[in-house]
């Protein structure tokens, strides 16, 4: 019985690990796209002309 339980922990245990990864990876990627542009590519956009 012993053995059981501790193959279902560790099982827990790997099943949290990726959790918390693939969370830390997708939180990264959403800052990422919420940044603000660099003022480099600001400066050189230019709005388009209005006839």
């Amino acid at each position: 019985m012993r053995s059981f339980a501790d193959a279902a922990f560790n099982l827990m245990q790997a099943r949290l690990k990726r959790y918390v990864e693939d969370r830390t990876a997708m939180i990264g990627a959403i800052s990422h796209d919420l940044r603000p542009p660099s003022p480099g590519c600001a400066s050189s956009w230019k709005p388009f002309p209005t006839s």
